[in-house]
Formats: structure tokens, sequence, C-alpha cells
């Protein structure tokens, strides 16, 4: 059984897709500021479709969480996030 470790990481503070996420493995997350809470809502698609959400994070002050490994075929993108930074690991490269 192979392991799968991340080799690409990136914190995001807008809104888009994930560049190159097609059929990679990711991880998806977000984290927040110790004096903020904060909120990202991650896509398995390219855009963000109504009815494509994989996760949401609803995060109080000083949190970070992850979610993953997670594969879509269609990439991955971030939305509705406030307050908060939305983070990606990646499997880049053959898996």
């Amino acid at each position: 059984m192979a392991i799968i470790v991340p080799n690409v990481a990136s914190s995001i503070t807008t809104n888009g897709s994930v560049v190159d996420s097609e059929n990679k493995w990711v991880w998806v997350g977000a984290r927040t500021a110790l004096a903020a809470s904060g909120t990202a809502v991650w896509y398995r698609t390219s855009t963000s479709t109504s009815g494509c959400e994989l996760i949401g994070f609803s995060l109080s002050p000083g949190q970070n969480e992850m979610f993953g490994p997670f594969n879509s075929p269609n990439g991955v993108s971030v939305t509705g996030i406030v307050t908060a930074c939305a983070i990606v690991w990646m499997k880049s490269g053959s898996a």
C-alpha cells in the first residue's frame, strides 16, 4: 500500500480555484487568527458550483482544521473565506 504524502502547499485568502488540482490528491482546510473566528467553503470542482460542496469550515479564534486526502477529477476551489485563511496541501506529480 502506497503512502500519499503532500509535496505542495498554499495559503489562500481570496475565493478561487486551485490551479492544477485536477486528478491530484489534496488536503483542504482553514485556519483563523488568535483573535477572530472565520469561515471557508471548499468545492469538489474548479468553480464554486452549488451542490458540489466538499466541506465547510466555521472556526473559532485560533483554530486550524484539515480534511483529506481527497481526489477530484475536476479539481477543487474555495469560496466564502471570511476572516480566515484557506489551506491546501497537494500531492503533485504521479501518485
